[in-house]
């Protein structure tokens, strides 16, 4: 089964994500879990429904990649 991930609504919701209250972004999202560097979320939108999300954090480039 593959995933329809709709890549628009996901750089949307990282754009306006509030990550202190993500379930009061324009784009709501629940939080599933949280793990040492990151956040899962649910994206709270019918196309996304049962799919969860895991936010990491950005690196610059591949030297930033291998450091960590």
């Amino acid at each position: 089964m593959a995933l329809a991930v709709d890549r628009e609504l996901l750089k949307a919701f990282e754009e306006k994500l509030d990550p202190s209250k993500p379930e009061e972004s324009p784009i709501p999202a629940k939080v599933l879990g949280y793990g040492e560097i990151s956040t899962i979320f649910e994206i709270i939108h019918e196309s996304q429904r049962d799919i969860a999300y895991k936010r990491m954090p950005l690196f610059d480039d591949m030297q930033q990649v291998e450091r960590y």
